[in-house]
């Protein structure tokens, strides 16, 4: 039997690549619309079924095509497995699974992703636009959906009748550790040097001070260091001579071969932080956050999640020493 990963994000991802190499002949087939999952995918050899990405003006004007997609989506998958992880945002997976109950297929939900809060009746332009939406969505599906709160925005989402007839998958395993074991399993071989930078992008932000994060970088810049940007936020310019790696892959893989994985606080130190070859280290000591009680929180998450196994060197003459130890 097929096993079909609906992967919106990279984390389900990893819960495909794991079903992959669990058996050689194992049938798993990762459905998205994400063009840097579906590129990650043929790199690995795992077969990929692609998906158009529906906008709010083609689900509410060009019904024809969306129900003609669901028609050859629902015959494709019907018989096999279906696995989920997502609560939010993917409004087209939600009417899929909706119409997949329907026929009694398998469905499974995994549940490692973060549940926004719900959110209250509001004036919020978002919020007005998108209970129109669901209540459009209710009258031609039967699929009842509700409001989330993502800052002062409305996100559409699942509620908890959703999960009626589907299977709740535990992990009962630490996920980072699993998403280690599996990526370090791959060798892709990209980059030339032995340390990885994975840029957030913070330039554009105002989460840091903006003296202190330009100090940071010109430190960077003077290294052999490897480059990961993230997708869509490609900054070569502040890293002239360093070697870009490939936007499309997820940080965890291009990790696996690397003495040392450095960043400010992306979650991608976390993984490689339960490798004993990989020195996984957090600058966010050596830049100034606007917010203490933020820089608090992203500290906490990282140290608990990597059980404390994430550096967290306090000066640039320690994070040398752990560099050159490596």
């Amino acid at each position: 039997m097929t096993d079909f990963f609906y992967c919106n994000s990279f984390q389900i991802f990893f819960l495909a690549l794991k079903a992959s190499q669990k058996e050689k002949n194992s049938k798993v087939v990762v459905i998205s619309e994400k063009k840097d999952i579906i590129e990650t995918c043929e790199r690995l050899n795992i077969k990929t079924y692609e998906i158009p990405s529906f906008s709010i003006n083609e689900f509410l004007f060009k019904r024809k095509n969306l129900i003609n997609q669901l028609d050859k989506d629902l015959k494709y998958i019907e018989g096999g497995n279906f696995n989920f992880s997502h609560t939010q945002f993917d409004i087209y997976c939600f009417i899929l699974i909706h119409l997949l109950k329907k026929k009694k297929c398998k469905i499974n939900f995994y549940d490692i992703e973060l549940q926004l809060n719900k959110m209250n009746f509001s004036i919020n332009k978002s919020y007005i636009k998108n209970l129109v939406f669901i209540i459009i969505i209710f009258i031609q599906f039967r699929l009842l959906l509700t409001l989330r709160k993502l800052g002062n925005t409305a996100v559409i989402s699942i509620n908890n009748d959703f999960k009626k007839n589907i299977t709740l998958k535990k992990i009962n395993y630490n996920f980072f550790e699993m998403i280690n074991d599996v990526t370090t399993k791959i060798k892709l071989n990209y980059g030339v040097n032995k340390i990885i930078y994975l840029d957030q992008n913070f330039s554009k932000s105002s989460q840091i001070e903006s003296q202190s994060l330009k100090i940071l970088y010109d430190y960077i810049a003077k290294l052999d260091v490897d480059i990961k940007f993230h997708p869509y936020m490609n900054s070569t310019a502040k890293f002239p001579n360093c070697f870009s790696l490939p936007t499309f892959l997820p940080s965890e893989l291009l990790c696996a071969d690397k003495k040392v994985v450095i960043s400010i606080s992306s979650i991608g130190l976390i993984s490689p932080s339960f490798n004993n070859n990989i020195k996984s280290i957090s600058l966010m000591n050596l830049v100034n956050f606007n917010c203490i009680n933020n820089k608090k929180k992203i500290f906490d998450f990282l140290y608990e999640n990597s059980k404390g196994k994430i550096l967290f060197p306090s000066s640039f003459n320690e994070l040398n020493k752990i560099i050159l130890s490596s």
